[in-house]
């Protein structure tokens, strides 16, 4: 097991919002409905200050003042990414929120990506067990991952990016 303190130090992420320049709903299956999304990154952004601590766990601060617990992506990527790494985090993250909420901007999505991305590139784990934690934290989570833009697919966790399209 590696120490994260060994690892890292203060980094401020950029998580950038998504806008969904086209969006079709189509037919329920199992819980959720399936779509044929366009996704498109834009410049609003939130801040993620992600520190080392001498504590192990995590310690969560956040402005405006949200919840650490189930019903906050941060949380499911730092339980996932434990679970499927092997890792223990020892973390202080510090959220400061410009995407509003339930505007769906994907704010809480693009907190998680780039929270996974950068855990992700400190242990030097393979992309493909990122975007399967991705995958379980939310449907925006994917394609932020890698951001620009894209057409979503399924619940959003297909992505085809222009330079994929037949020309």
């Amino acid at each position: 097991m590696v120490n994260i303190n060994d690892r890292i130090s203060a980094k401020v992420l950029k998580a950038f919002a998504k806008v969904n320049l086209y969006l079709q709903v189509c037919a329920l299956k199992g819980n959720y409905h399936e779509l044929v999304t366009l996704f498109q990154t834009i410049s609003l952004y939130d801040e993620l200050l992600m520190e080392p601590s001498l504590f192990p766990g995590i310690r969560f601060y956040s402005e405006p003042a949200i919840p650490w617990g189930p019903g906050n992506s941060l949380y499911h990527v730092c339980e996932d990414f434990e679970r499927e790494t092997h890792q223990r985090l020892s973390l202080r993250l510090t959220l400061k929120k410009r995407i509003p909420f339930g505007g769906g901007l994907g704010g809480g999505s693009a907190d998680a990506a780039v929270l996974l991305r950068a855990l992700g590139k400190m242990f030097e784990v393979p992309f493909r067990v990122i975007y399967k934690i991705a995958c379980k934290v939310g449907s925006d989570v994917p394609f932020l991952l890698v951001g620009g833009t894209a057409v979503g697919l399924g619940r959003g966790e297909k992505l085809i990016f222009p330079g994929d399209l037949p020309a």
